[in-house]
């Protein structure tokens, strides 16, 4: 008899427990995939367009692909007012009646080269000493 009704003080106490759990409000976040692309903004009438966001490039031996502003252009699709000139490693040449414009995937960097005497084997031993140095 102790038995049955420690069973069924179990089950109260359970019952109890999941319908406080259900009432109580949920604080968990939505999760965002991180790998989506950003959506777009939609702009009010009048309002001034944000400039274009190159957000990918997509390289292979038979396409040239990007994604501006979410959305997915090739060479010669248009962009807004803008056609694609060029889809290069780096940026995105658009071309419109004001000229061209370059979206770089990286804004604010730059490739340069570095100038090291010895060929190959000499760049190797001194990008290994800049990186021991640091």
């Amino acid at each position: 008899m102790a038995e049955h009704l420690t069973a069924i003080r179990i089950c109260a106490i359970g019952s109890l427990l999941c319908t406080a759990a259900a009432a109580l409000p949920a604080h968990a976040q939505e999760l965002s995939d991180p790998t989506r692309p950003a959506t777009a903004v939609d702009v009010a009438p009048g309002a001034q367009a944000a400039a274009p966001v190159l957000q990918s490039i997509l390289i292979s031996g038979t396409r040239r692909e990007a994604i501006i502003g979410a959305q997915l252009v090739r060479v010669g699709d248009r962009y807004g007012d803008a056609q694609i000139a060029q889809i290069l490693e780096d940026r995105v040449v658009l071309r419109n009646e004001k000229g061209m414009q370059t979206l770089r995937l990286f804004p604010g960097i730059e490739k340069r080269a570095v100038a090291v005497r010895g060929g190959f084997d000499a760049a190797v031993r001194h990008n290994n000493i800049e990186k021991h140095k640091e």
